[in-house]
């Protein structure tokens, strides 16, 4: 199993010196911390072995963790680690696998909503990826808009805007 920090910090409770560095630095949060801890827990109980989390985002009414691995195995069967997820962490739990097809994670990041198009955007010398959406779908999107974009940047690791049509 990989988390975002050490498996002698998830099991001890104590961050090691380096994983110290990594939250001062700002490149874990304390929730990336609370979610290891959490599924070392758990990693008997629900074989979490081949799981690999990335990153966890706090994006108000829910929490979004992103992983590298099947997000099939973090959600569990009959979604009993998500719900474990979310039972110790307070907030309902949204599970995206991080992978080459960026419409895909996109899709189930704002589920129900449809996305209408992406498009590679060049401003200024920088790339950016526009999500176009449908102006009367905005009400249905499950999160706030800075947090959508919030997550989009983590997972396509560009700056992603939404534009609504």
């Amino acid at each position: 199993m990989k988390t975002p920090v050490c498996e002698a910090d998830a099991k001890s409770g104590f961050l090691c010196p380096a994983c110290q560095e990594r939250l001062s630095k700002g490149e874990i949060t304390d929730l990336d911390v609370e979610i290891s801890r959490i599924l070392h827990k758990y990693r008997e109980q629900f074989s979490l072995e081949p799981v690999e989390v990335v990153k966890a985002i706090d994006c108000g009414k829910k929490l979004v963790i992103l992983s590298d691995s099947d997000a099939g195995l973090l959600i569990g069967r009959g979604g009993k680690v998500a719900a474990v997820l979310a039972k110790e962490l307070g907030k309902p739990v949204k599970i995206i696998q991080r992978t080459n097809d960026l419409r895909k994670m996109i899709e189930e990041l704002i589920m129900p909503v449809r996305v209408l198009g992406i498009n590679e955007v060049f401003k200024a010398g920088e790339k950016e990826w526009r999500i176009r959406i449908k102006r009367s779908d905005a009400p249905r999107l499950p999160l706030e808009m800075k947090s959508i974009e919030s997550v989009l940047n983590n997972l396509v690791r560009e700056k992603t805007t939404i534009a609504f049509e």
